[in-house]
């Protein structure tokens, strides 16, 4: 079964959204970093084209998972600057 290029971008995005609103629901405190996340995931699917060079596709599978961990700590920083314990 072949789903082709145009159906399976959609079901990435597809995807994205029931990522972001479960994870959401598990952790409303971050509510922001999932969002941010979810929109670069969505604009980097939107972006993608079937004759991207092997170099983009590699940034972005390596760089993707990073990019959740990186803004999940920003966000714990920034709260403490403005919560402190």
């Amino acid at each position: 079964m072949f789903w082709g290029w145009r159906p399976l971008k959609r079901a990435g995005m597809g995807a994205v959204f029931l990522w972001c609103v479960g994870m959401c629901l598990l952790s409303p405190v971050r509510l922001p970093v999932f969002v941010v996340t979810s929109m670069a995931l969505i604009v980097v699917l939107r972006r993608t084209r079937p004759d991207q060079p092997r170099f983009w596709v590699d940034f972005w599978v390596e760089g993707l998972p990073v990019l959740p961990v990186l803004l999940w700590m920003l966000w714990d920083y920034v709260s403490l600057l403005f919560n402190p314990v």
